[in-house]
């Protein structure tokens, strides 16, 4: 998942009553994918209310971002730049959750 407003909120509802068990959340892709921090805590309280697992994508969102505009500032945009973008740094956030 991506967002969480009373719209997400109510198609997670709808898809763990058809039978998902679990939803993904993103803390990376700021601005694209990722969730904020009081998204993610609305939602691992609704997939405990409604008896489901949560897993996400743990990336520090803030300094992927600022790693990305540099690259981009020094014209480095093709695919071999994106693991310069999501180093270990960028990382830690997925030790604390």
């Amino acid at each position: 998942m991506t967002r969480y407003d009373d719209l997400a909120e109510k198609q997670l509802k709808q898809i763990v009553e058809s039978g998902i068990g679990s939803f993904k959340v993103f803390l990376a892709y700021k601005g694209a994918f990722g969730v904020t921090d009081e998204e993610l805590y609305k939602t691992l309280g609704l997939a405990k209310k409604l008896g489901v697992i949560t897993t996400a994508h743990c990336e520090n969102a803030d300094l992927v971002l600022e790693l990305q505009k540099r690259l981009m500032f020094e014209g480095k945009t093709g695919p071999e730049c994106i693991m310069k973008a999501v180093r270990p740094l960028s990382k830690p956030k997925a030790f604390i959750i």
